[in-house]
């Protein structure tokens, strides 16, 4: 069975598909030849819905910084001697960390109902536009002949899996595309395995997605008390994050999402994302994420070990994962 990595992008405008998906496996290259453990190949396939909302795709080649469709953050080779790594302010490492502790406490029910509706929606709407959009339709809808920006969006990911049935599927989901990929192997395509997911850079630990995304599966199942994991996940799932990034406020998706049946939850990991551009950097980005050390592992592993993934053997990638995630915790520890 071949080994398959697919990957979903997130918010925001993009670049063409031809590029975006050149620089995601660029970047996944980069990270494998930082661990030298290169591949002679990588299959790989991105599921691209920027066009889906945006009429035209960022362009490269813009000098202009006012032009709209101006790249601003461009996919760059980062030499690991010039990486930059920031020691974090103490006191606002210890703040940070009892905010996210407190989120689900402040701002959700018991019964998962968001206390602030009126403040869920303003957040959604003003800092994730395009999740915005997506949520105005239902989760499950009517098939129809015209399809809505959420059904449009979800089966470009549904046609890739698809597609690729007869693969070992590890699908890496960023941002935005973490709940897209949470939705569509929750709910569409169950009969689907999915060897590994990979969530970088996600909201899906967030108050108001957490009381979204359970207040839709509840009109589907009223018997449900709790956040799953997709039944369709066979071995892994990694959560990974930098703890700057903004738009994974909420780091931590162990405690929000339960074991499925194959006893897979979410595993988090906290890395250092190196993504640099003009001196500034954005913990945010996927190319600096997809080159990390901790996922450069995954990957690795993902190829070169299937039968340790088949068997469960796998407790050198683990024990490895679980020391790096401590050594980043003790980093930050003020």
């Amino acid at each position: 069975m071949d080994q398959l990595i697919i990957g979903i992008h997130g918010l925001g405008n993009k670049p063409s598909k031809k590029v975006l998906e050149n620089w995601w496996k660029k970047s996944i290259i980069e990270g494998l030849n930082r661990i030298n453990s290169p591949l002679k190949k990588i299959n790989f396939e991105l599921v691209y819905w920027a066009d889906i909302i945006y009429k035209q795709p960022l362009d490269a080649s813009l000098k202009d910084k006012n032009d709209p469709l101006f790249l601003d953050e461009p996919y760059k080779f980062q030499p690991v001697s010039s990486r930059q790594i920031v020691a974090p302010n103490p006191f606002l490492a210890h703040m940070f960390n009892f905010f996210e502790r407190q989120l689900d406490r402040v701002f959700l029910n018991k019964d998962f109902s968001p206390k602030f509706v009126p403040l869920t929606e303003t957040v959604i709407k003003r800092y994730f536009r395009d999740l915005e959009i997506y949520y105005k339709e239902p989760l499950l809808e009517k098939i129809s002949d015209k399809k809505s920006t959420r059904q449009r969006i979800q089966a470009r990911l549904i046609d890739a899996i698809n597609r690729n049935k007869n693969c070992n599927i590890m699908l890496i989901a960023h941002s935005m595309g973490s709940i897209v990929a949470y939705d569509v192997l929750n709910l569409l395509i169950d009969e689907i395995k999915i060897n590994t997911l990979v969530t970088v850079g996600s909201p899906l630990g967030l108050p108001m997605i957490v009381s979204r995304i359970f207040s839709e599966l509840k009109d589907v199942n009223k018997n449900i008390t709790k956040l799953k994991t997709p039944g369709n996940i066979k071995y892994h799932w990694y959560n990974i994050s930098d703890r700057d990034d903004k738009v994974a406020l909420d780091h931590t998706l162990a405690d929000d999402y339960g074991s499925n049946k194959s006893k897979v939850k979410p595993f988090d990991i906290a890395v250092y994302n190196d993504y640099f551009n003009n001196g500034e950097r954005n913990p945010h980005k996927i190319y600096g994420y997809l080159r990390s050390n901790e996922i450069s592992k995954i990957i690795s592993h993902f190829y070169s070990e299937e039968k340790a993934f088949k068997t469960g053997n796998y407790h050198s990638l683990k024990t490895w994962i679980i020391s790096q995630a401590q050594r980043f915790k003790n980093y930050l520890k003020p």
